[in-house]
């Protein structure tokens, strides 16, 4: 079978598109499991049950990994985002160059997994400033306030 090369690239081009789309319809999955609409159950809408069928079955491959469960929080997405990223570097480098190593597909999965992890972290630690700043003007506020009261 002759197989062209440019037609392949082509193909991995659309495999890497397709995983975009697919990453965005996780993220939409994942945001309408925070956010209750008023007035609808969950799961009753046409958008939330196309959802539940095409990005559920996924996301259940990585149940299994229970330390990342922390009560009502589930991070086993991230798990799916990273392996759908390195999955989709690795057809985008192919439908540009043409060709993919070993050391191509070993370098960009180091290089998604620190990122994953340094913007995770980087997430918390921006999300326990906004707290810590949220908190500190709120208890200003109430000090200011008060010490206002006794100079009146």
């Amino acid at each position: 079978m002759n197989t062209n090369p440019t037609m392949l690239m082509k193909i991995a081009g659309i495999g890497s598109t397709l995983i975009g789309i697919y990453t965005f319809l996780i993220w939409i999955r994942v945001i309408i499991t925070w956010i209750r609409i008023p007035g609808t159950q969950m799961g009753n809408n046409g958008l939330t049950k196309f959802l539940v069928k095409v990005v559920d079955p996924f996301l259940y491959l990585f149940s299994g990994v229970k330390w990342l469960r922390r009560g009502a929080i589930d991070f086993t997405p991230i798990l799916g985002f990273i392996l759908l990223s390195i999955i989709q570097s690795i057809l985008s480098i192919y439908s540009i160059y043409g060709t993919i190593t070993m050391g191509i597909i070993l370098g960009l999965s180091l290089q998604t997994l620190w990122a994953s992890i340094i913007s995770f972290i980087f997430w918390i630690f921006m999300i326990a400033l906004a707290l810590r700043l949220f908190f500190s003007i709120r208890v200003d506020r109430h000090q200011s306030v008060s010490i206002e009261s006794l100079i009146i």
